[in-house]
């Protein structure tokens, strides 16, 4: 599983995030299901996992993570590549920080 780390506009962890985690080359949605978009530990979210190695290339995807808590929101790119058993991250940050933009 691969995860971000998602903090407040003070710095610390942010709970309760609702995250989207987006296909750009069709513009499809993942669904959310038992691990993806959960929360893991405080502000830690899974973005991408196992279960979608059938929908990446193993070129790689690019993929945008968008996160929305009240007013504060994150977007960010990254690239997730599909191999024989696993989906590796090739690019993006391991953290990120909700702003009011």
């Amino acid at each position: 599983m691969h995860s971000v780390t998602v903090l407040d506009h003070d710095g610390t962890p942010a709970d309760s995030v609702q995250i989207t985690v987006i296909n750009e080359g069709d513009g499809s949605v993942y669904p959310c299901d038992e691990y993806l978009c959960k929360e893991n530990q405080p502000g830690t979210y899974t973005i991408m996992h196992d279960g979608f190695l059938e929908d990446l290339s193993s070129n790689g995807e690019t993929v945008v993570v968008e996160g929305v808590k009240d007013s504060l929101q994150f977007s960010e790119e990254f690239i997730f590549q599909g191999d024989e058993c696993h989906v590796v991250k090739l690019a993006g940050p391991d953290t990120v920080s909700l702003s009011s933009n």
